[in-house]
């Protein structure tokens, strides 16, 4: 007999296995959550490239049969997209949590219109270019997937350490004007590292997130407004990766 009328002495497993099966349904849980976000990951993808490149190839026949018009119209254009991206970005924040209206078509249209700003990749840029940024993005969430999946905290220093990184450049970007008049020829290569910067600051930013989106699908069934959501965050993410990697790739494609 022992404390409070357990029998510490018997092998019956029983104390244990409450513990052991609440692990076993966070797991649970979250393989199921998971797979929905990426899931949704995954066709929002899909779908901007498919509208990046069809989008693409009008913008291409329209600047071969007419290129002054369709310049000015591929501006004007691509304004309004970025506008609205903008401005659908708040408002997938803002109906998120609310059960009143879905994220979906908000979050159609975000990925739609960033299929009709990409579209002046599959234009410019050597698909080759476009297929390793794309693959270099995917191992970098797939990297942070993998380390989410282990995490024990929320990763609140990693979080720290990019929000100062951020500050950081933000700082040295509004002083680096100064080096116009005072040194010129330095200007150049401080926007660079800035640039960079913040670019590993929205790597370790985007860890973050999934970390986080990881210990909230270990809660319960997520909604489907929580998951198109938790996708949104990790879909912007990747796609500001995405797009930083076609700007350094392509750089050194040109000095090679």
């Amino acid at each position: 007999m022992g404390i409070n009328n357990r029998n510490y002495n018997s092998s019956n497993p029983t104390i244990e296995e409450p513990k052991h099966v609440e692990t076993v349904a966070k797991a649970g849980s979250r393989a199921v959550n998971m797979a929905k976000v990426y899931g949704y990951l995954f066709l929002a993808l899909l779908f901007t490239g498919g509208v990046a490149f069809g989008v693409g190839f009008l913008f291409a026949k329209w600047l071969g049969a007419d290129p002054d018009a369709a310049s000015a119209g591929m501006i004007v254009i691509l304004i309004i997209s970025a506008v609205s991206l903008l401005i659908l970005s708040f408002v997938v924040h803002g109906v998120a949590f609310r059960d009143k209206h879905s994220v979906l078509p908000y979050y159609i249209a975000y990925v739609t219109l960033m299929g009709v700003l990409l579209s002046t990749f599959t234009i410019y840029f050597d698909w080759r270019l476009l297929g390793v940024a794309f693959g270099i993005t995917s191992l970098i969430i797939g990297i942070d997937a993998l380390i989410a999946l282990f995490a024990k905290g929320n990763f609140s220093g990693v979080a720290l350490m990019g929000i100062t990184l951020l500050v950081g450049a933000g700082i040295v970007f509004l002083f680096s004007w100064l080096m116009i008049f005072l040194f010129p020829s330095v200007f150049g290569p401080i926007l660079y590292v800035i640039d960079f910067i913040v670019f590993i600051a929205i790597v370790l930013l985007t860890l973050v997130d999934i970390v986080r989106i990881n210990k909230i699908a270990e809660q319960g069934e997520m909604s489907t407004n929580l998951s198109l959501y938790c996708s949104f965050i990790i879909y912007t993410d990747f796609i500001y990766i995405f797009i930083r990697l076609v700007y350094y790739l392509a750089i050194f494609a040109n000095r090679k």
